[in-house]
């Protein structure tokens, strides 16, 4: 029975160990060491079904042409650049009350909060303006940012992965803009 025992010990520690190391990879982005897209719409549910009505959004924003990058200074450089965007944006919001995970390739997914359409269209200019400074030096092209923006309405049930459909709707209407945008979706991209 003590073999027993000591078996059923190691299996249980063996699975707890398995079971850290699949969370892990299921809630912690790999590049950027960020939360993944999967823990960003788990804690936006969240925070958008305590939120006041009309007071988040959901916004996306893309690295024009990040393939470019990838292509010319090569992909441990683009990875580095990625996560390196990430904690930047990080940095421009307020941790208690917003997130931001990287989705698929160059795209960011944030939380934001906001007190009008203006505010926020500044803001995320704002954003973009920082970014590009941020690593204009690095570079010798210039960063240009598509966003696309999903305000939530008081009557919308907290679906994140629509927020984020929609805000990416938004975002794809400008991908032939050579300048950066901010678009915000409206019913006419249904």
């Amino acid at each position: 029975t003590t073999v027993f025992l000591a078996l059923l010990l190691i299996i249980i520690l063996m699975q707890a160990r398995y079971s850290t190391k699949l969370e892990a990879a299921a809630f912690i982005d790999r590049i950027t060491d960020g939360p993944s897209i999967i823990r960003f719409q788990m804690l936006a549910r969240r925070m958008v079904s305590q939120a006041a009505p009309c007071s988040r959004a959901v916004a996306v924003l893309n690295i024009r042409r990040f393939k470019f990058i990838n292509d010319l200074y090569g992909s441990k450089y683009g990875n580095r650049m990625l996560r390196d965007i990430y904690w930047a944006i990080l940095e421009q919001t307020d941790p208690d009350d917003e997130l931001v995970a990287r989705g698929e390739s160059d795209h960011y997914y944030m939380l934001l909060q906001y007190s009008s359409e203006d505010q926020l269209a500044e803001r995320l200019s704002s954003l973009s303006d920082f970014l590009r400074k941020r690593f204009c030096g690095e570079l010798d092209i210039l960063l240009h940012f598509n966003i696309g923006v999903y305000l939530v309405g008081p009557a919308d049930q907290p679906d994140i992965i629509s927020f984020q459909d929609r805000a990416n709707l938004a975002r794809a209407s400008a991908d032939n803009s050579f300048n950066d945008s901010c678009i915000f979706y409206n019913e006419d991209f249904s």
